[in-house]
């Protein structure tokens, strides 16, 4: 065993002076490049997935690699990028070029205002400030809080990078710059729905790290199936279901239309279905071994909004199902803290025991 640890440390020790040896002789260390003037002329992206894959740049993203063109660069010790110490590997390095890879813990919208949008290269006797725009990485839109909304109605957009969202542009054209209020860490930002949208598409939004777009779900009613107002029939059925008098009896989980109401805060919805009505509310609520809550039907009848050819024009009928989603509302004016799942089914006479 000492035998063992002697061959290592010597191992050791001849790696090292191995090292200070290339050091020693290496020309990118000679102190002539110390106080070499360093100028940044152009940015270029370095992209081999793109059909340009060296191409000059205004700005760049995190986790992308940019080439630095110009002339002074040998003998370059530090790389900051908005601040942060960047790592780069000296074999990339010339006295015309030198690539470096933007690392992405580097701050964006949290980095101080002297050095944002900033690359400063340093040697020993001289540096280098350039202007150069940093954003985060591309701007996604992954769920909006409101996709039907009645104006002057709160909509929230979630995604990753939105930050410093300046304008949202909504179907037609109609463009919204005032009170968006935004997260610091740009995972959403909102804005309250002006009135005159008519027209269904994306939310298209521009912020400091560029546009984000939604899919084409937003304020579009072309291919509804139910909203209580007269766009699809809503259907209930069940003569055992009621007493002699057209009551219905206790503890009926079916939606009748005696069960809608007006919108209760008035923003704007027109009919509502309350998830457990106000009738079985009164009556105690819903058991908890009761394997159906409350049901909503559409008639079934062949009623023609039932004949879904009529969404042809809007969703084609050789469209995948993979790319087909259904769109529903449920707002929750105050935070619901219980369990319980949502059953969807779009097959009639379902045997649904619950």
């Amino acid at each position: 065993m000492k035998s063992l640890k002697y061959i290592w440390l010597t191992a050791i020790v001849l790696l090292s002076a191995g090292f200070a040896s290339c050091d020693k002789d290496d020309e990118y260390f000679d102190d002539k490049y110390q106080g070499r003037k360093i100028v940044i002329e152009k940015v270029f992206l370095e992209d081999v997935e793109s059909s340009v894959p060296d191409r000059e740049v205004t700005f760049a993203r995190l986790g992308q690699m940019i080439r630095l063109e110009g002339h002074g660069f040998m003998g370059m010790k530090k790389v900051y990028i908005n601040g942060y110490e960047t790592y780069f590997n000296r074999a990339y390095v010339s006295d015309n070029s030198m690539l470096v890879t933007l690392n992405t813990k580097t701050p964006i919208t949290n980095a101080d205002e002297n050095v944002r949008n900033t690359i400063r290269l340093v040697k020993d006797r001289t540096e280098t400030v350039y202007e150069f725009e940093v954003r985060a990485a591309f701007p996604t839109i992954t769920s909006v809080s409101n996709t039907l909304p009645g104006a002057g109605q709160k909509v929230t957009v979630y995604g990753s990078s939105l930050h410093e969202t300046y304008l949202v542009t909504l179907p037609g054209g109609i463009e919204v710059t005032d009170n968006i209020e935004n997260d610091p860490d740009g995972e959403w930002y909102s804005f309250v729905m002006p009135s005159g949208v008519s027209q269904a598409g994306c939310i298209t939004s521009d912020g400091a790290n560029g546009k984000a777009q939604s899919p084409d779900f937003f304020n579009n009613r072309n291919c509804m199936i139910l909203d209580f107002d007269g766009n699809g029939v809503h259907g209930f059925w069940g003569s055992s279901n009621k007493d002699e008098n057209d009551n219905i009896k206790p503890g009926v989980s079916m939606i009748y239309d005696t069960d809608l109401v007006d919108d209760p805060l008035g923003t704007g919805y027109g009919k509502v279905c309350q998830l457990i009505p106000q009738r079985l509310l009164n009556e105690g609520g819903i058991s908890s071994a009761k394997p159906r809550a409350t049901e909503v039907w559409t008639t079934g009848n062949k009623h023609e909004t039932e004949d879904w050819t009529r969404m042809t024009p809007f969703i084609p009928a050789t469209t995948p199902l993979t790319e087909v989603a259904l769109q529903f509302e449920v707002y929750v004016p105050n935070p619901w803290s219980l369990t319980g799942q949502i059953v969807i089914t779009l097959v009639n006479n379902i045997n649904f025991a619950g």
